[in-house]
């Protein structure tokens, strides 16, 4: 069964929350924080780093393969539920008003992250919408977003590592 409750929270974090207000409380030693917002960017859009010889680096993992590694966590445990098909079409709606709250929200600070939030808080929304709170990686997600900050990337090779965030209030 669908706690819609926690569909609307996300929500209501996009209408009015702390979104990339910047976090001053210090408190981030499980993540590596980045305080360059064209160096976020860039950890949020690049595939691939190579060292000096060419070869792939082992101490970045694409952003995009980490969030859809974890969405298709989500998918499997949530791929025999019955009600399926009626979640997925309930939650376009919210899903699409995310993406357009973000956009005005961040469209003149942060353009270059308007996408990349917005896909999250989409995300978000299909993840607590099919299965709550069961997703670490997602309910981790959303925490650094609710503290002020932009889950931006990977430090390191997946699942190892640290969450990469940037702080506006560094």
């Amino acid at each position: 069964m669908t706690d819609w409750s926690l569909v609307e929270e996300v929500l209501e974090f996009a209408r009015t929350g702390s979104l990339l207000a910047g976090n001053t409380s210090g408190i981030f030693e499980e993540v590596a924080v980045e305080t360059n917002f064209e160096a976020a960017s860039d950890h949020a859009h690049i595939q691939y780093l190579w060292d000096a010889e060419g070869n792939v680096r082992d101490d970045h993992h694409p952003w995009a393969d980490v969030r859809e590694t974890e969405i298709g966590n989500v998918y499997e445990a949530s791929y025999e539920r019955e009600d399926l098909d009626d979640i997925k079409s309930r939650t376009q709606a919210s899903q699409s008003e995310a993406a357009k709250l973000v956009s005005e929200r961040l469209a003149e600070l942060f353009s270059d992250a308007v996408e990349e939030v917005a896909s999250d808080m989409e995300l978000l929304i299909e993840t607590r919408a099919l299965v709550g709170r069961e997703n670490a990686f997602f309910e981790q997600l959303f925490h650094w977003y609710k503290s002020g900050v932009w889950p931006c990337g990977w430090r390191g090779r997946y699942p190892e590592g640290k969450l990469r965030v940037f702080n506006p209030q560094e």
